[in-house]
């Protein structure tokens, strides 16, 4: 559940590169967690953030 939710764009409050980071291992590892037939190998925060960083909306 959703208590608060923070918006720093000027990354003044966290260090965005190391939230998202933490984040996005939470998240993958939870997906594996939840979906355990899914195929992750091969799927890392690296990868993600590179995919992330060559999206053309980034």
């Amino acid at each position: 559940m959703l208590d608060t939710l923070y918006f720093d764009g000027d990354q003044t409050l966290w260090d965005f590169d190391r939230q998202m980071r933490r984040a996005l291992q939470a998240t993958l590892d939870e997906l594996r967690v939840q979906r355990p037939e899914l195929p992750t190998t091969g799927l890392d925060v690296e990868s993600m953030i590179a995919d992330r960083r060559s999206s053309p909306s980034s």
